[in-house]
């Protein structure tokens, strides 16, 4: 039980990482491009609307 608590809590870790990493990166761009929050997330729902669409 132990060593799937602790490989649990690394994935969790990991989790919260990359989610932090992949927030940051899109606030880095959104700061260069000079666009607001709500214009960004418009843009990331069009683009993953027309992406599923196509599949």
């Amino acid at each position: 039980m132990e060593k799937y608590q602790a490989r649990m809590e690394e994935s969790q870790r990991v989790h919260i990482m990359f989610s932090l990493r992949a927030f940051l990166r899109l606030e880095l761009q959104r700061i260069k491009s000079g666009i607001s929050w709500f214009e960004g997330v418009i843009k990331i729902r069009r683009v993953t609307k027309r992406v599923t669409e196509e599949e």
